[in-house]
């Protein structure tokens, strides 16, 4: 989150308007990563992950462009990771 706030602090003090920026850290995590940090969480068990079958169409990875603020100088500066907010 603090990566985000930088980005924005940055945009307001070049005075950016009326245009849009991705804001990602490319820190990429998988699902499997995720799901894992969730059950430590809430203190569960690799056991209470069920695999199931890839839907068709699904996605396999998301993703966004963030060359545009980075050619603004900005840049991430924390460690990735997700935060735990619930």
């Amino acid at each position: 989150m603090k990566d985000n706030v930088s980005a924005l602090l940055l945009l307001l003090e070049r005075e950016v308007k009326n245009d849009i920026y991705n804001i990602a850290s490319e820190n990429f995590m998988t699902n499997l990563e995720v799901v894992n940090k969730i059950i430590e969480w809430e203190g569960k068990s690799e056991n209470s992950i069920q695999f199931v079958e890839n839907r068709w169409g699904q996605d396999l990875r998301y993703a966004v462009d963030s060359k545009k603020i980075r050619s603004l100088g900005w840049s991430p500066q924390h460690d990735k990771g997700l935060y735990k907010w619930y």
